[in-house]
């Protein structure tokens, strides 16, 4: 890949790395650096590392579709992908962390601007079933960032077997939406993936009711990639 130009598809590696730098910065176990500098600090008490042996109340399982029958997905250890993954949470811790960064309890102001900014490029050209997604979003350090529904919109989504993610920040009017769904995206027959699979079919309408939308309100209606704020 030439030099300078933004690799979406190593984004994993990059933050298995990341978390090893953690490791070695700070002296202490990622897992651990977690627990104390963001779960116990933000009260995320539902929230942690996923190691297999732990039993947690009301963990959900994961499923998948075979051949149009739903089925359990299949195993994985989830705290295998280490810094890219591996944490357990819901819908109201990540709420917690979420309002935390319009303070400087987490992270200061200014790192987050650097954070939130996109990426001058050049981005690389996307793969057929990519275009409905990575076409209209430009990257900062670690998230996407795009206008959404007339809005600055930061976001990410995660996937593991048998789960799928995402969260949408829309800091000017501090609106958060997350997704969490224990079953994988089935793709067969989706044209667009970037809008009509889950999880982001679910996390577009949750945005549009919270802007007194329609639920099927396009949010790419009155945006192009370009009308991204630049900072």
């Amino acid at each position: 890949m030439p030099r300078g130009v933004i690799s979406i598809q190593k984004l994993n590696l990059d933050r298995c790395v990341l978390g090893y730098i953690i490791e070695r910065a700070s002296g202490e176990k990622y897992e651990d650096f977690l627990r104390k500098n963001i779960y116990e600090s933000l009260g995320m008490l539902d929230s942690g590392y996923d190691h297999p042996w732990i039993i947690l109340k009301n963990r959900a399982t994961g499923y998948a579709k075979e051949n149009g029958t739903l089925v359990n997905a299949s195993f994985m250890e989830m705290d295998a992908p280490f810094g890219s993954g591996s944490m357990y949470s819901t819908v109201g811790d990540l709420l917690r962390w979420d309002q935390a960064l319009y303070t400087d309890k987490l992270v200061s102001q200014k790192t987050l601007e650097q954070i939130f900014t996109p990426l001058p490029g050049p981005y690389p050209a996307v793969r057929p079933w990519e275009k409905g997604l990575y076409s209209r979003h430009r990257y900062g350090y670690g998230w996407f960032i795009t206008k959404w529904f007339g809005r600055d919109l930061v976001w990410h989504g995660g996937f593991i077997r048998g789960f799928v993610s995402a969260i949408l920040r829309y800091p000017e009017d501090h609106t958060l939406v997350v997704v969490l769904e224990n079953m994988e995206p089935d793709a067969e027959g989706i044209v667009d993936p970037g809008l009509k699979m889950e999880p982001m079919s679910t996390a577009n309408g949750l945005s549009a009711i919270a802007f007194a939308l329609q639920p099927d309100a396009s949010p790419t209606s009155t945006m192009s990639p370009d009308s991204t704020r630049k900072k």
